[in-house]
C-alpha cells in the first residue's frame, strides 16, 4: 500500500472522524451521568480529559489513517471503538445505568457499521494502487496499456487496478497536472472503452492516480461497466494481472 495524496475528501472520512469526536463526548456524558456533575463543569471536563487520556491517545492513530484514507484506519478505527467500550462498560458495572446500556449497545452497532463502510470505502480501486515498482516490468505483470486525456495533454500508462466505481493508473511520467478531471482510453481486443471522471488520489511520486468515473458515458466508445464485462469474460482481475 503507498502512501496517497487524497484530493477530494470522502464522505465516509469525514463522518467517521465526526463519530470519533461525538464517541469521545459520549464519554464524557457518561462521566458526567455517574458523577452527577454538570457536563459543561470546566473542573469536570478538565478532571476527565485527564483521566480519560489513554482513550484520547488511542484516538489519534484512528484519526490519522482515516484523515490520509488508509485501509489499516479500520484496524484504527476498532482498536479506539474498543477501548471506548471497555470503558462504558466498567463505568456501567460501576453505577449501573439502563439507559447507558441501551445507548451503549446503539453505539457498538453504529461502529460496527462504521467498519464495514470504511472496509468498503478504503478497498476501493481509487485508494487501492494495487503496484510495486518491482512488479511492474514484464514478464511480472500483464499490462493492459491505456491513453489518458487530461485537457490538451496526453498521457500513457497502465491499468492496475479497477472496480465498477473506478481504477487506479501507473503513468509513464510523473503527473504534475492540477487538473481534477481526467478521460481514460484502452482498446482492448479491437475494441475501443472510455471513461470519464475525476482524481481522487494521487502516489506520493506522481506515478499514479486514482480516477472515480461519472456516470456519463463517452461517446463512440464502450462504456466502462462493458469493459469490467470484458475482462470478467476473459478471466481477468487485478489481483492476478498486477
Amino acid at each position: 500500500m503507498q502512501n496517497l495524496k487524497v484530493w477530494t475528501f470522502h464522505p465516509t472520512a469525514r463522518n467517521t472522524l465526526l463519530f470519533i469526536v461525538l464517541s469521545l463526548l459520549f464519554l464524557i456524558l457518561q462521566r458526567s451521568l455517574q458523577s452527577s456533575l454538570p457536563f459543561l463543569n470546566v473542573v469536570f471536563l478538565k478532571k476527565t480529559l485527564i483521566d480519560e487520556w489513554p482513550i484520547l491517545v488511542g484516538s489519534l492513530p484512528a484519526w490519522w489513517l482515516v484523515y490520509r484514507h488508509q485501509l489499516s484506519a479500520r484496524i484504527g478505527f476498532v482498536f479506539f471503538c474498543v477501548l471506548v467500550v471497555f470503558r462504558s462498560l466498567e463505568g456501567l458495572f460501576l453505577n449501573f445505568n439502563k439507559v447507558l446500556m441501551i445507548v451503549l449497545f446503539i453505539y457498538v452497532c453504529i461502529a460496527y457499521a462504521f467498519y464495514q463502510l470504511l472496509t468498503w470505502t478504503f478497498s476501493r480501486a481509487v485508494f487501492s494502487p494495487n503496484f510495486r515498482m518491482d512488479i511492474l516490468h514484464a514478464p511480472m505483470a500483464h499490462r493492459i496499456p491505456l491513453t489518458l486525456i487530461v485537457g490538451e495533454s496526453v498521457l500513457q500508462g497502465y491499468l492496475t487496478n479497477w472496480d465498477a466505481e473506478g481504477a487506479f493508473v501507473y503513468l509513464e511520467n510523473a503527473w504534475g497536472d492540477s487538473a481534477k478531471t481526467a478521460s481514460l482510453e484502452l482498446v482492448i481486443q479491437g475494441e475501443k472503452f472510455g471513461a470519464k471522471g475525476s482524481v481522487v488520489t494521487v502516489t506520493m511520486d506522481g506515478m499514479g492516480i486514482g480516477l472515480e468515473w461519472d456516470k456519463d458515458s463517452i461517446s463512440e466508445k464502450r462504456s466502462w461497466s462493458s469493459l469490467i464485462e470484458h475482462f470478467n469474460d476473459l478471466g481477468w482481475s487485478p489481483y492476478l494481472l498486477r
